[in-house]
């Protein structure tokens, strides 16, 4: 399969297709979809689209407890919603048959625990973590 942001999949079985696209997994998740292909391709290119915007929903939800529970003892700074953003990198970016789903590595805001954020198939958050 062949997307025109992430080039031809590494993978394409009936219910995975991977793409690899600047270090980042991407994968679409067929098992138990009635959604075809095309679709969830066209809903993950939506997301990555617009995956700064995802950020910043996914750091309106977890800036907080960063510094409200998370404070390094040495470096008690109070974290920007921006740094927090500019502290998170993107690894996995996955669509299934209910949602979009990301995984993004912390930048050690949390101890090295991944972040993850879960949103519907409109980009609306359902809940955040690590």
């Amino acid at each position: 399969m062949k997307s025109n942001i992430f080039g031809e999949s590494k993978q394409d079985t009936e219910n995975l297709v991977e793409f690899e696209f600047n270090n980042i997994i991407i994968n679409l998740d067929l098992e138990n979809c009635k959604s075809s292909k095309e679709e969830l391709l066209d809903k993950i290119e939506n997301a990555y689209k617009n995956r700064n915007f995802m950020y910043e929903k996914i750091a309106e939800k977890l800036v907080e407890i960063k510094n409200k529970y998370w404070q390094d003892e040495e470096n008690d700074k109070i974290l920007t919603k921006e740094e927090f953003i500019a502290n998170m990198k993107l690894l996995y970016l996955i669509v299934n048959s209910k949602e979009v789903y990301m995984e993004l590595d912390d930048g050690d805001m949390f101890s090295g625990h991944r972040i993850h954020g879960y949103f519907d198939w409109n980009l609306n958050l359902k809940k955040a973590d690590f």
